[in-house]
């Protein structure tokens, strides 16, 4: 595995053609850093720009808040989906992590750790899609597939807040 130059391991470039391999650990030395260290550091840069972000959002609230009360007009609309607006400013950065094609083990992903957001699991390349639960290799990749069925499913990710969610692990019942 090539590491590039700044030090990111596991940051690939977008729209990656290699065929699906479970990912691989990366050995630990002084000139890289370690898979959980590179998915630690891109999670603490999201939810960094995402607070200098909503921040920001308070701030120009409140500066057009101001002037129009005065004038008696209504107020500025919030921006809603600040998170994606991250999402977005770190994709076109490439402080993503990607993991194009991949199936079985994320390294850098422990078994059982907690996301508070599919924003966070997008930036570091556990789930690719930031409103769907399931994400997946459509049929539109038969040709970097062959051999598999598709569609296929890479991950489910389950929020545990619908009404009918019951804790057990050995049955998925997906509701959407």
């Amino acid at each position: 595995m090539k590491v590039p130059q700044n030090g990111n391991v596991g940051v690939k470039k977008r729209r990656s053609t290699e065929p699906p391999t479970p990912a691989k650990e990366v050995p630990t030395n002084s000139d890289c850093k370690t898979p959980q260290k590179s998915v630690t550091e891109t999670i603490h840069l999201f939810n960094k720009l995402y607070l200098k972000t909503i921040q920001k959002e308070e701030t120009r609230l409140k500066m057009k808040e101001k002037p129009k009360k005065a004038a008696g007009e209504d107020e500025k609309k919030r921006s809603f989906r600040l998170d994606l607006k991250v999402l977005s400013q770190m994709k076109e950065n490439n402080e993503t992590i990607e993991t194009p094609n991949s199936f079985g083990n994320i390294p850098g992903v422990e078994v059982g750790h907690h996301f508070f957001s599919r924003c966070e699991m997008t930036v570091i390349g556990f789930h690719n899609h930031w409103l769907n639960g399931i994400d997946y290799v459509g049929n539109s990749k038969a040709k970097e597939f062959k051999g598999y069925r598709l569609p296929l499913t890479r991950f489910i990710v389950l929020s545990g807040q619908y009404e009918d969610d019951q804790d057990n692990y050995d049955e998925v019942v997906y509701t959407g």
